[in-house]
């Protein structure tokens, strides 16, 4: 609640802004084990071979078959490739990001919580998207602080986009929190968003048109079901 008030202050002085022109020992107990860590390999480097083989086979299929959507977001991650130097830091520990899930009343989809822990406020490399016929360009993922004073990325803080259009984020003017919330920033004054208005346990993501959106009238147009999906189409 402390940092939706400083949220808001931000937001006010931008306003005025604007107006004034301004290694141990290993525990392993059979040589099985060595040989599944040597084929499965996440990153998708080529599978070492060894006269054992086939002794592994059915292990090495239960490995995959447990830690597969894990798998699947890492390699996306990887494909996606943003700027090193674009991530803002430090990044968010899971108890910052708990405390913003419960100033919006929202729990955030796993897959983008495992994202903006290691690329917050990132810029992709690859960045453009299409949605109802139009081409939207990525200019850099938002992030999440702890100070926000303390830094110039403040102004890219989730909480701070938000406060500043949270009238127009939302449709529905007696709910407690954010039914849409900003994760991006696009080119020509446009977000992406992930919107829980449909289903908050599984929410899509929705780019949020800024010209059209008026009070309790938000104008969004559906991307992708999940975040891992959204990645998956940026070229």
């Amino acid at each position: 609640m402390k940092k939706k008030l400083v949220c808001l202050l931000i937001v006010g002085m931008m306003v005025i802004g604007m107006a004034t022109g301004c290694g141990g020992e290993a525990e392993i107990a059979d040589t099985q084990v060595l040989e599944v860590a040597s084929i499965v390999q996440i990153e998708g480097s080529e599978a070492v071979q060894s006269d054992s083989a086939n002794k592994v086979e059915e292990p090495q299929t239960e490995t995959f078959t447990e830690n597969f959507e894990t798998k699947i977001f890492e390699e996306g991650i990887s494909e996606m490739k943003v700027k090193e130097d674009s991530i803002v830091l430090p990044l968010p520990t899971e108890q910052l990001i708990a405390e913003n899930e419960e100033d919006w009343n929202q729990k955030l989809p796993l897959d983008y919580k495992e994202f903006i822990m290691k690329y917050n406020g990132a810029t992709p490399m690859e960045n453009t998207f299409e949605c109802e016929g139009h081409e939207y360009m990525v200019a850099r993922f938002l992030c999440i602080l702890e100070n926000i004073k303390d830094t110039d990325e403040g102004w890219y803080d989730i909480s701070v986009v938000e406060s500043g259009i949270c009238e127009r984020l939302s449709s529905n003017g007696d709910f407690v929190g954010a039914e849409i919330i900003p994760i991006a920033e696009l080119y020509a004054g446009d977000f992406l968003c992930i919107d829980f208005r449909e289903d908050r346990e599984n929410p899509e993501l929705c780019v949020w048109d800024h010209e059209e959106s008026g009070e309790l009238e938000p104008v969004t147009y559906k991307v992708a079901d999940s975040f891992t999906e959204f990645v998956s189409i940026l070229k």
